[in-house]
């Protein structure tokens, strides 16, 4: 494909537009063969198109001079070849990559933090609750699973939901066209994210356990 230049055409103009590249090329002194083919087709023809393509012999320099000779063949279309077209995909797919891995950083550690914050600011709220709790003969433990419960099964809600429909809503542009840019490695990315952020919200939530232990331990009916 590195040789061949194709543009997207209405199918009832092909006739047309293959002679008037013939003419063109012939006037730049390019040898080539035009011809038309549905093997891969050149983006912005619509769903009634076909490609026209020009084989070219000689090398990149009578490829640049066919592709100089083809501008303006079709308004608003530019003849590319399949070199073009799988780097302007390759562009798109490590761009993409990177786009994830910023929007999952942080969007983890917002989780985090806000994870963190909403376990201590939930202790002190409820430090005199706890500490007559405590006084009362229930476990530490029963409230320490209650205040990790209380904080972490909303925020894995969130952040599961927020997953999925990152997924759902990327599937139009990583499953698109019938050809897949999820491989091993984006899934691996993938779960490592996840696993990094449930690690860290699971040592945010740990992090309130210590003043859990010391509102409950206070002396007096009412801790302060």
């Amino acid at each position: 494909m590195e040789d061949t230049l194709a543009v997207a055409v209405p199918k009832s103009r092909v006739a047309m537009v293959q002679q008037e590249a013939r003419a063109r090329l012939e006037r730049a002194g390019v040898a080539a063969t035009v011809g038309s083919d549905t093997d891969w087709v050149a983006m912005g023809g619509g769903e009634n198109s076909t490609q026209v393509t020009v084989s070219v012999r000689g090398g990149t320099e009578n490829l640049d001079r066919a592709r100089t000779a083809l501008t303006s063949l079709v308004p608003g279309q530019y003849a590319v070849t399949g070199t073009d077209v799988n780097w302007s995909r390759k562009l798109f797919a490590k761009d993409f990559s990177h786009a994830t891995r910023v929007v999952l950083s942080v969007t983890f550690v917002t989780a985090i933090a806000s994870a963190g914050i909403t376990a201590a600011s939930s202790v002190l709220d409820r430090r005199r609750t706890y500490g007559l709790l405590r006084l009362a003969g229930t476990p530490l433990e029963v409230l320490n699973a209650a205040r990790r419960q209380e904080t972490l099964i909303p925020v894995a809600v969130l952040a599961g939901g927020a997953v999925l429909t990152g997924i759902f809503c990327a599937a139009p542009l990583t499953l698109g066209g019938g050809s897949s840019s999820l491989d091993a490695g984006s899934f691996a990315l993938l779960a490592a994210c996840f696993g990094l952020g449930v690690t860290g919200l699971l040592g945010a939530s740990a992090l309130s356990r210590p003043l859990l232990r010391s509102v409950t331990t206070r002396t007096g009916p009412r801790p302060e």
